[in-house]
C-alpha cells in the first residue's frame, strides 16, 4: 500500500485490481489445467521463495525461478519416470505439482535462515552460548 500510495496511485485501487487479475487467472487456470496445479503453482514457488529471502525483488526473481524448475522438471519427469515402471506417461500437472512439492521440501529443509536445519543449529547455539556477564553480584 505504502508503495502505491508514494508512486500516486490508490493503494485501494491497487489492491482490488491485483485481486481481480488474480481471480481471472485463477478461473481460467482451472478450466485450462485442472485444481492441483493452479494451486500448486500459486502457493508452493511463493511459499518456497519466502523461505530463502526476505527481500521482495529477492523473493519474486526465486519463485519464478522454482515454477519454471517445477514446470520443466515435472514435465520431463512426466514422461521419463513411468517408463522406469513400465508405463506409458502420467499426468504432467501432477507431476509439476510433486515436483513443486518436492522443492518446497527440500527448501524448508536446506533453507539458510528459515531452514529446518538452520534453525536447530539456531536454537543449539542459544542453548550452548554462555550467559551474557553481569556485573551486579
Amino acid at each position: 500500500p505504502e508503495l502505491s500510495t508514494t508512486l500516486g496511485f490508490s493503494a485501494k485501487t491497487m489492491h482490488y485490481l491485483l485481486m481481480i487479475i488474480v481471480a481471472i487467472t485463477a478461473v481460467a487456470s482451472f478450466e485450462a489445467v485442472g485444481s492441483i496445479i493452479v494451486i500448486a503453482m500459486l502457493i508452493v514457488p511463493a511459499a518456497a521463495a519466502h523461505l530463502l529471502t526476505d527481500k521482495l525483488g529477492a523473493m519474486i526473481a526465486w519463485s519464478l525461478a522454482i515454477a519454471a524448475f517445477s514446470a520443466i522438471a515435472g514435465h520431463a519427469a512426466a514422461l521419463t519416470i513411468p517408463r522406469w515402471f513400465g508405463f506409458a506417461d502420467t499426468s504432467t500437472s501432477g507431476m509439476m505439482a510433486v515436483t513443486a512439492g518436492l522443492v518446497f521440501m527440500l527448501t524448508a529443509v536446506f533453507a539458510p535462515k528459515h531452514g529446518w536445519i538452520a534453525r536447530r543449529f539456531q536454537i543449539r547455539a542459544k542453548k550452548i552460548s554462555p550467559p551474557a556477564a553481569n556485573s551486579t553480584p
